[in-house]
């Protein structure tokens, strides 16, 4: 917001005295002594962001005490035709191996048990600095720290190479788990959201990754209702959700982003239509998930248990299948620590979550 709106922020917001932008946190401080001797209208923006923060900064975790973070690169290159990105945080800037490495081995120090590697693409990681993708070196590299789970968000698929595909499968503490941000399968509504790919290379990358690695779980996210999406492209998105089974999927109606070049694209789709394809889409991605889950009952998982719930002593975690915020619990009978990895035998599940009971050490 305050990369975005700025000094309308303050206009608009009486009590508040400074805004600091996407590319400025670092000069946080310098903000507040700015306030503190008296400033009431602070303005820190850079129109261009081009600051990440490397190993070197001191960071607190608002995570449970089991999981973080660990930001590999920051902006995009990608200028898909709905999304600001670009605009409040600035084109792709990659941190070296070397730094990220050295972050994970710290929170590795800390008893952190499952790192989650984010950027805007992470698939396109290292890019910009190496002038190729590095995303199988930096795999390969982070596999030899002392941390159990590795998961990846915002998995492009057009960087899914084989290379990269293959480094997955081979590091054992990168978890098999893909989030993979497609938004539509229709040729025509990705050519008209600009993303830099086509529907048949959605198609062959999800083929690959099963042929590849049988055990992997795929997660997406899609985008109906917009401007242009006429029912045959959203019949073609519902084929295809079924067609193709995802472990998990997550659905949203088109929002005008002002700035976006959608924002005034005609044949705007109406509110209660987009809600009509988000529910159908989600009915038929539920029965998927559901019969998946229900594969897990009677198996030993293991599961990051990350709450106790302090009234009934149930304990409340995540299996490898499960990214924090986004994806399913499970929900734990028996004793065992907050921030560590225990084994769990599943007894029941519906079509989000996952029931259990802890597993005694032999």
């Amino acid at each position: 917001m305050a990369q975005h709106f700025q000094e309308q922020l303050l206009d608009e917001i009486p009590e508040a005295v400074a805004v600091v932008g996407t590319g400025d946190y670092q000069k946080i401080v310098e903000v507040i002594e700015r306030v503190e001797r008296g400033d009431r209208r602070v303005t820190q923006i850079t129109q261009e962001p081009s600051y990440i923060a490397d190993e070197t900064i001191p960071r607190y975790r608002t995570t449970s005490e089991g999981v973080a973070y660990l930001r590999i690169a920051e902006g995009c290159d990608y200028r898909c035709a709905f999304c600001i990105i670009p605009h409040l945080r600035g084109n792709q800037r990659s941190r070296t191996i070397e730094s990220i490495v050295t972050e994970a081995q710290q929170l590795a120090a800390q008893g952190v048990q499952e790192i989650i590697l984010i950027s805007q693409i992470t698939t396109n990681y290292g890019l910009d600095l190496y002038g190729e993708p590095k995303l199988a070196e930096l795999i390969r590299a982070l596999g030899r720290v002392d941390i159990p789970w590795i998961r990846m968000h915002y998995a492009y698929p057009t960087g899914l190479t084989p290379i990269v595909i293959t480094a997955i499968r081979e590091t054992p503490n990168i978890l098999p788990y893909l989030d993979l941000p497609l938004q539509h399968s229709h040729p025509d509504m990705l050519r008209a959201m600009n993303r830099p790919w086509h529907g048949r290379v959605n198609d062959r990358v999800i083929e690959q990754i099963k042929e590849a690695i049988p055990e992997a779980v795929m997660r997406t996210t899609f985008i109906v209702g917009f401007p242009g999406e006429m029912d045959e492209h959203f019949q073609h998105l519902l084929q295809f959700v079924k067609r193709h089974e995802f472990d998990h999927a997550g659905v949203f109606t088109f929002s005008r982003e002002e700035g976006t070049p959608a924002y005034n694209l005609p044949h705007q789709i109406p509110q209660e239509v987009m809600e009509h394809r988000r529910d159908t889409l989600m009915a038929a991605q539920q029965p998927i998930s559901f019969r998946k889950n229900q594969n897990y009952v009677g198996r030993v998982v293991d599961v990051l248990i990350e709450q106790e719930n302090p009234d009934t002593g149930e304990l409340i975690g995540r299996s490898p299948n499960f990214s924090p915020e986004v994806d399913g619990l499970v929900y734990v009978q028996g004793e065992a620590h907050l921030g560590t990895i225990t084994r769990v035998k599943i007894t029941d599940a519906d079509v989000y979550d996952l029931y259990g009971q802890t597993v005694p050490h032999e």
